[in-house]
């Protein structure tokens, strides 16, 4: 048994992952309907929601959930949001149905706050408002995530420890960590859904590489990579590029 149980836990893990991707291949057929239906531009998110927007589009509420981290730490009270984590869901309250009233919105998925429009901070000219653009394959859509949705910069460090997200405090700063998740979620990677609707697996590391706004190529040249994770003892030190 003691030979058999990680050999099984593997092959588990294998079919979460296989399932999350799946979830997000259905998004992106949600996702495409909804571009070809509002000339290639993604939801407004000037209020932080897709899913609502989204809602026709898809219907089925659980596709917001990765199997992989399918519960919240616990239900919090109305109308307070909660952070996920590594295996844990979070949660909004959200009137996606359109009926009025609020509801509770369990999730493990998040958006990049930069593919639609938006004037939260002074990003105007980094979004990029359509998935009409030059380069698609490489902009994420939405991730595995431990929050609804980000706007990472190439700056932002890695955490520093497995798990570590960024927690709104200090703001702005290294939110790329809700999506740098994992040593055993996807086996040190994420799921992605990219902007030319194919879905694939990143490693943490490619994160970095990733377009999540117009000026990031350029942004990332003139940072650089982090170097945090070259130091043995990190916990990142020799996870694949």
């Amino acid at each position: 048994m003691s030979i058999l149980l990680p050999a099984l836990r593997k092959v588990r893990d294998q079919a979460k992952a296989a399932i999350c991707l799946s979830n997000l291949y259905e998004w992106g057929i949600a996702c495409k309907i909804y571009t070809g239906d509002n000339k290639g531009r993604m939801p407004d998110l000037h209020e932080y929601d897709w899913i609502t927007p989204l809602y026709p589009y898809y219907k089925d509420i659980k596709l917001v959930l990765c199997p992989s981290a399918s519960k919240p730490y616990y239900i919090p009270a109305p109308e307070e949001d909660l952070l996920g984590g590594k295996f844990k869901a979070w949660v909004e309250w959200r009137d996606y149905d359109g009926d009025g009233e609020r509801e509770i919105v369990i999730g493990s998925y998040g958006i990049n706050m930069y593919i639609g429009e938006n004037d939260i901070g002074d990003r105007g000219d980094m979004l990029w408002k359509t998935i009409l653009m030059k380069g698609s394959a490489y902009v994420p859509v939405l991730t595995d995530s431990a929050q609804s949705e980000d706007s990472p910069y190439p700056t932002d460090d890695p955490p520093l420890w497995d798990g570590q997200i960024y927690s709104r405090d200090p703001k702005d700063v290294h939110e790329i960590r809700d999506r740098c998740i994992d040593i055993d979620r996807h086996l040190k990677h994420i799921n992605v859904l990219f902007a030319d609707w194919h879905v694939s697996r990143v490693t943490l590391k490619g994160l970095w590489r990733l377009w999540w706004h117009r000026d990031w190529v350029e942004e990332l040249k003139a940072a650089g990579m982090p170097t945090e994770w070259d130091e043995p003892g990190h916990w990142m030190f020799g996870y694949p590029d």
